[in-house]
């Protein structure tokens, strides 16, 4: 452990244990690797839902000026058909 590693016990229940068992014997890898990198994937499945909610939040936020620069435009486009 680097001087950054930090030590938690967790509890889980022992269906999910004997699956992670299984599953990290099958990679090779040692059950606080597969925790940690389980944990990273979830992190990293939770920041690019906020990503998708404050991209589509501004969506909606800014329709309003979208839909008056398309109306603006919409001559100067029938004139360049």
């Amino acid at each position: 452990m680097s001087n950054l590693d930090i030590r938690r016990n967790i509890c889980l229940p022992s269906e999910l244990d004997i699956e992670t068992k299984k599953i990290s014997a099958e990679l090779n890898i040692d059950f606080s690797k597969f925790v940690r990198r389980a944990i990273e994937i979830y992190i990293s499945i939770i920041k690019r839902k906020k990503i998708a909610e404050d991209i589509h939040a501004a969506a909606i936020a800014n329709r309003a000026f979208y839909d008056q620069l398309a109306d603006d435009y919409k001559y100067i486009d029938k004139e360049n058909w």
